[in-house]
C-alpha cells in the first residue's frame, strides 16, 4: 500500500453473505454447464444443496489451514466463495477501507452508484471520477481492486 502514496483511498464493496453465496451458487451449480461437467462441477454434488455446503466448508478449512491438495476445481471454488474478509489483507487495514454496501433489487445499481459518487466527489480529482466508472465493471465480488484516487 505503501507504493501508491498518500492519497490513496481504499474501499470494499460488501455483499450481504447469503445473498452472495445464493448468487453463487445459482450461477456456479445450476446456470454453469460449461466450466466443470459431471463429478467435478460443484464437487460432484449435483444440485443437492447440502452436499455443496459441506464439501465447500471442508474444501474452505483446508484452504484457510494451508491443508489444500493441489486441485484447480478447489481453487475454483475457493475464489468465488471464500469470505470476502480474506481479501484486500482486511486482517490488518479494516480500518482503512471505506465500506460501500452492495444494493439489490430494482434500485440496487443505482443506489450502490450512489454511494459511490459520494466517495469519488470527497476523494476524485475529477479526470479520475470519469476513469473509475470504465474500470468499475472489470472487477469480481471476490478480490480487491485498487484504483489510486
Amino acid at each position: 500500500m505503501q507504493a501508491y502514496g498518500h492519497n490513496l483511498t481504499l474501499f470494499s464493496v460488501i455483499r450481504h453473505p447469503i445473498d452472495r453465496f445464493l448468487s453463487g451458487y445459482v450461477d456456479k451449480c445450476i446456470n454453469e454447464q460449461e466450466y466443470y461437467k459431471g463429478e467435478k462441477r460443484c464437487f460432484g454434488c449435483k444440485q443437492d444443496m447440502r452436499c455443496f455446503v459441506e464439501k465447500l466448508h471442508k474444501n474452505l478449512f483446508e484452504y484457510y489451514t494451508n491443508t489444500t491438495k493441489n486441485s484447480s476445481v478447489t481453487y475454483y471454488y475457493v475464489r468465488h466463495f471464500a469470505p470476502q474478509t480474506w481479501y484486500c489483507n482486511f486482517k490488518e487495514h479494516k480500518n482503512d477501507f471505506i465500506f460501500v454496501d452492495y444494493h439489490t433489487g430494482p434500485k440496487g445499481i443505482e443506489m450502490t452508484a450512489k454511494e459511490f459518487d459520494r466517495i469519488f466527489e470527497q476523494k476524485a480529482p475529477q479526470n479520475t471520477q470519469q476513469l473509475i466508472p470504465k474500470q468499475g465493471g472489470k472487477s469480481s465480488s471476490s478480490f480487491c481492486r485498487t484504483i489510486t484516487l
